[in-house]
């Protein structure tokens, strides 16, 4: 039923489209090559709604790739018991959809020093996805790949394990 609902969606978006793509080059006084003015003006209405999706969804992926960085310290061998803390969200400004960077810190409970970190980076989507619920409340997440690698390598959950009995 959700389907056809977008399909309908679809539909009325592509007749307002033709509708002003066929209109606004007139009413723009635009007398010489008015069929290509007309099917640019489709192209740009039909778009339209989902450009910030396909803008955002590449500068989600590019932020990805340049926080893909797990921070390991030198002296991982000496810790015995773990705590982990994430930060609050951090709600990045200058992007075409909402974006969250959050900072997730392991630190060495006897030290008090921070020996594992990464960031993560979560969005619900633009106009369409995000805010009228055509994502249907899906959320994207990335965080570094390597990051359960490592949890596994310096044995993570065990010292997190440690770090909660007192």
């Amino acid at each position: 039923m959700i389907g056809l609902l977008y399909l309908a969606g679809i539909a009325i978006w592509v007749l307002i489209a033709n509708y002003f793509s066929r209109r606004i080059p007139r009413w723009l006084g635009l007398e010489k090559f008015i069929k290509t003015s007309q099917a640019l003006c489709f192209i740009i209405l039909l778009l339209l709604p989902i450009a910030d999706e396909l803008i955002g969804r590449w500068q989600f992926l590019r932020l990805c790739e340049q926080n893909d960085v797990i921070y390991l310290s030198l002296d991982w061998r000496d810790v015995i018991r773990a705590r982990s803390s994430r930060h609050a969200p951090i709600q990045l400004s200058w992007t075409a959809i909402p974006i969250e960077k959050r900072n997730s810190d392991f630190t060495d409970v006897d030290s008090g020093k921070v020996f594992l970190s990464y960031v993560s980076l979560n969005t619900n989507g633009g106009i369409l996805l995000g805010k009228f619920g055509l994502g249907l409340g899906k959320t994207t997440w990335c965080n570094t790949e390597s990051k359960n690698i490592v949890a596994v390598k310096i044995n993570l959950y065990e010292l997190l394990k440690k770090g909660e009995i007192k």
